[in-house]
């Protein structure tokens, strides 16, 4: 009782500073929602993968995404192997599944577009047991449908795509086939801002990268999250050659080795990272909130006053 008391609190607190920009009752029925045993852990290639395609596919209707696939489905080919550890990390022994990213967006005033990313698989079911995988990252992809729902209230000026990627925890295969068959030029793309794990974390900070290589951010994170929230924004967590570094941990990578700047918010490996406890009961539901809330400023920032950054080399062609 005591610690629904001070989930309440701590919400209704959220509310007055950040006058209600996501609807909290949709963010946590859609995370509880993606979180339950009902999808079997969300493995791409399983039928909880494929009932999560059909949950994201009903909900990008009901927001009012205009889609670029039939169905809103860009269909990716997931390859399987092996992998030399022990625990739920080795259950990939499959040799090739069909998976799919969803994806939709909202046109805005300017052709130039935003993709807002976060992936929806996870590990599924291994020894009989359910990974549910809660905040890694039903988190992200339930924050991404909010925002979406945000901006088909409050008209972008840049175009904003929405991308629930398939298979990040396969190697990023989602967001890899995602680049070999892009919607739109890829020359359009201004910036990727991706969400992996922004549900808990006891420390109440939130882990930025990007900023290392793309150092025209950093003044504005400072300015939207610095003093606004009990929420600490810790940056270095792109470094390379330290043991931090996250530009290589999820699906922001993809876009940065196309020379596309990046903006990656997640929080630190936790005690129920890929472990059956990584369950909707586990998430912080007010740091939860109040960190949405500030990703979703950044990205207001973004579309209203996108700084002057510089795209680097594409690896892909050289």
């Amino acid at each position: 009782m005591m610690k629904s008391i001070i989930t309440i609190f701590f919400l209704i607190f959220s509310f007055q500073v950040y006058a209600q920009k996501l609807d909290s009752l949709k963010l946590m029925v859609d995370l509880k929602e993606l979180s339950s045993d009902k999808y079997q852990g969300r493995a791409p290639g399983t039928y909880g993968g494929r009932l999560a395609q059909l949950f994201l596919v009903n909900r990008f209707k009901e927001i009012g995404l205009k889609a670029y696939h039939e169905e809103y489905k860009q269909g990716v080919t997931v390859l399987g192997e092996k992998l030399d550890r022990k625990g739920p990390d080795s259950i990939w022994n499959f040799k090739q599944v069909k998976g799919a990213n969803i994806i939709g967006f909202i046109p805005g005033k300017k052709k130039e577009v935003i993709v807002i990313s976060a992936h929806y698989d996870h590990i599924g079911i291994f020894e009989k047991r359910i990974y549910n995988g809660a905040d890694d990252n039903a988190s992200g992809v339930a924050a991404l449908l909010s925002m979406a729902e945000y901006f088909t209230k409050n008209t972008p000026h840049h175009t904003l795509m929405f991308a629930a990627f398939d298979a990040e925890e396969l190697f990023m295969m989602g967001s890899m086939g995602f680049f070999k068959n892009l919607p739109i030029p890829e020359g359009d793309i201004v910036m990727n801002l991706n969400m992996d794990m922004i549900g808990t974390n006891s420390d109440y900070e939130m882990y930025a990268g990007g900023t290392h290589y793309y150092k025209e951010f950093k003044p504005m994170l400072r300015k939207i999250w610095g003093g606004r929230s009990n929420i600490g924004l810790r940056f270095g967590y792109d470094i390379p050659r330290t043991k931090d570094d996250r530009t290589f941990r999820s699906d922001h990578l993809m876009f940065h080795l196309s020379g596309i700047p990046f903006l990656y918010f997640g929080v630190p490996e936790h005690l129920n990272y890929h472990q059956t406890t990584d369950d909707y009961d586990n998430i912080s539901h007010s740091f939860y909130y109040t960190g949405a809330n500030l990703i979703l400023d950044t990205l207001i920032e973004l579309d209203r006053n996108f700084p002057d950054v510089n795209r680097r080399e594409n690896i892909f062609k050289k």
